[in-house]
């Protein structure tokens, strides 16, 4: 049985060095963006050393006026590192600020993904989009090699 790792162990300097690093997909032919109910779709990458092992996963959800989903880059197989929502319920910080239903989250030392934040709007284009939406993510998330998207 695997083990989950505690991200409390994290530190701050680990983290911000694991988002900086730069990270290339694993198999970057193609990546499709599933269209029907919640299926995800995890993508693989690793550092340009080939030490550290990430993850990405996406679930976007059409709905009637709005794409609703999320992208998240998570190390060490269950260390979420950012988390981008979009559409979704507004979301209240641990100093009860809210922040509207299109967030971004980065890890924090202490309090893991529990903070959040409006994304930038000069990194994050186009929200309901899903193509346009992941590949900003990869950007954001340092990935060099983005294959194309569908």
């Amino acid at each position: 049985m695997e083990q989950q790792q505690d991200d409390s162990i994290l530190s701050q300097i680990e983290a911000d060095r694991l988002i900086k690093t730069l990270k290339q997909v694993i198999s970057p032919e193609l990546l499709q963006i599933p269209t029907i109910g919640n299926k995800k779709l995890l993508i693989h990458l690793k550092d340009l050393e080939a030490k550290t092992d990430f993850l990405v996963d996406v679930l976007f959800n059409r709905r009637p006026n709005s794409l609703k989903g999320k992208c998240q880059l998570r190390v060490h197989r269950m260390v979420r590192l950012i988390r981008l929502d979009s559409n979704g319920r507004n979301h209240s910080n641990p100093d009860d600020s809210l922040v509207g239903g299109t967030h971004l989250h980065i890890y924090k030392e202490g309090s893991h993904d529990r903070w959040a934040f409006p994304p930038p709007e000069n990194i994050f284009s186009d929200l309901e989009d899903a193509a346009t939406t992941l590949r900003e993510f990869l950007v954001y998330c340092n990935v060099t090699n983005i294959p194309t998207i569908r």
